[in-house]
């Protein structure tokens, strides 16, 4: 389980659909119980749950979940935390909507570009693209670099307008002059800080044994074997994962 103010979110994982159906049905008997215990209700119309699932898999998947007699909607994707979480893990409906977000704030700071100096449109810039492409980065920034791509054009853009350049003007030594860190760079700068306080433990308890180095799943001398791997890839990706998301 996860608490956040007023929203309770239960996760399972199991590998049989049938089971999973069961476990759950059970145990938001409990949450049911629970919730009349502690006199607090439940909204149902907000209460949803999402079937995490590889692509590849059958879509047509039918779980019944009920509520104090009540059917539970299963939707594709849900907000958690501020981040659209979608049943494929693939984040373009995230990706989509900060596309939509920052395309608004450069369109801001292209009017503005009129009368306002570089130095000011700068500070824009941070105040208005760089929260979007900021949070949760490390998160929903780990798909395909070809989903990202609407991303990376709109940051050039932004950039170009801040400077007062071409729309065709080469971006490198753009974002130098100005200290701006591309896109990608932000998501390896996140990765980084994130894997240095795994490796000097300072990040919560539940991280630290969610990694392990290569050399120590085979003996071969490689390249590679110095790296980082997520155990949870190796022992999870052929499962399916409940999400449900209720608010009270």
């Amino acid at each position: 389980m996860i608490l956040f103010a007023d929203d309770t979110n239960v996760f399972l994982s199991r590998k049989d659909k049938n089971c999973l159906t069961d476990i759950l049905n059970a145990e938001i008997d409990k949450l049911s119980i629970w919730f009349r215990v502690n006199r607090l209700s439940l909204n149902l119309k907000e209460t949803k749950f999402i079937v995490f699932k590889p692509c590849q898999k059958c879509t047509n998947q039918s779980i019944r979940l009920l509520i104090d007699g009540q059917k539970i909607d299963q939707v594709k994707e849900t907000l958690f935390l501020g981040v659209i979480m979608d049943e494929n893990s693939n984040w373009k409906p995230e990706i989509s909507h900060v596309a939509n977000k920052v395309s608004k704030s450069v369109g801001i700071i292209r009017k503005s570009s009129f009368y306002l100096s570089t130095k000011t449109l700068r500070t824009l810039y941070f105040s208005l693209v760089y929260p979007y492409f900021f949070y949760c980065n490390l998160v929903w920034a780990s798909t395909y670099r070809t989903n990202l791509i609407r991303l990376e054009i709109l940051q050039k853009r932004v950039i170009r307008t801040i400077t007062k350049t071409p729309w065709d003007a080469h971006t490198d030594p753009i974002f130098k002059n100005l200290g701006i860190l591309k896109f990608h760079c932000i998501y390896l700068i996140q990765l980084g800080l994130f894997m240095y306080s795994y490796q000097n433990q300072t990040l919560p308890s539940k991280f630290h044994c969610k990694f392990t180095l290569q050399n120590q799943i085979h003996s071969y001398n490689t390249r590679n074997s110095y790296k980082f791997r997520s155990v949870a890839f190796l022992s999870y990706s052929n499962q399916t994962i409940f999400h449900l998301l209720s608010r009270t």
